[in-house]
């Protein structure tokens, strides 16, 4: 099982990781990250979606 996040795109540490599926299927969860991107984001854009294992800590920003 896996997790689908919204990192920044640029790996700038400026904005938190934002959880958007948890528990999805291994093969299931890399198409969903790829679907999102192509539907909401391009190559420049600040977000990007992508497939981690359970475990991974989201990145929180400290002010």
């Amino acid at each position: 099982m896996k997790k689908i996040i919204c990192v920044d795109n640029f790996d700038r540490k400026i904005s938190d990781d934002i959880l958007v599926a948890d528990n999805v299927e291994d093969n299931y969860s890399e198409i969903i990250a790829n679907f999102l991107n192509r539907l909401y984001l391009g190559d420049d854009s600040q977000n990007y979606f992508i497939s981690v294992e359970l475990d991974c800590k989201l990145f929180k920003r400290e002010y």
